[in-house]
């Protein structure tokens, strides 16, 4: 989509939301769309600030496929903020949230949201492996990636060559794509929950992009 249509689609999920409150409906599906229109477009903050919006509103409701996908969005705007903390804690809610329903789509997101936290904390093997184990588990389900995930993916790739250099990249890549899901998850959580201070290779600037 071009930014034109991602307008237009505002536009549309906009007035979905107005006709939903004139219902006495909240309209969360549609505000979610918006948070993740904004996050395709770059707009980090304004998608982060629709899907918190979101999340509140679907926890309130029950609704557990709209909260994860929320969550797996605030996620990747914390990702590309930078902000490690808090990127952290929502990929470790996500995480359990997806395998509980079954997700898997999701999980794939929370492995290259991962990848990014792990490359910019200098932590280059794992990150590797991450985006292998990532693309495995992409093709295996049949999705496509999003501008979001294209663009997060883009720019890990583009840090592991220049952290280590196209062969080791690779052939850290082509472990990760021997990985079963559950090794996949173990590493991934070793990432959430490792002091970015005592990573391998650990960078004093610790951005996403």
């Amino acid at each position: 989509m071009d930014d034109e249509q991602f307008d237009h689609a505002v536009t549309l999920f906009e007035r979905a939301v107005s006709v939903a409150k004139k219902a006495g409906r909240s309209g969360v599906g549609s505000i979610a769309n918006m948070g993740n229109v904004a996050l395709s477009q770059g707009d980090y903050e304004r998608g982060k600030t629709l899907s918190e919006q979101a999340l509140a509103l679907a926890r309130q409701e029950g609704r557990d496929n709209v909260a994860l996908i929320t969550l797996s969005n605030i996620a990747s705007a914390e990702v590309n903020l930078g902000n490690r903390a808090e990127a952290c804690t929502r990929l470790r809610e996500c995480l359990g949230l997806a395998r509980e329903l079954g997700f898997t789509e999701v999980i794939v997101s929370s492995l290259l949201n991962t990848a990014a936290v792990a490359v910019a904390d200098a932590d280059f093997q794992r990150s590797a492996r991450l985006i292998g184990a990532a693309e495995t588990l992409r093709e295996r389900i049949n999705v496509t990636l999003g501008p979001l995930e294209r663009r997060l993916h883009k720019r890990t790739i583009a840090a592991l060559v220049t952290g280590l250099g196209d062969s080791t990249s690779e052939r850290l890549q082509q472990e990760g794509h021997r990985m079963e899901l559950e090794q996949a998850v173990e590493l991934m959580l070793e990432v959430l929950i490792a002091d970015p201070d005592k990573t391998p290779n650990a960078e004093t600037s610790r951005t996403c992009s």
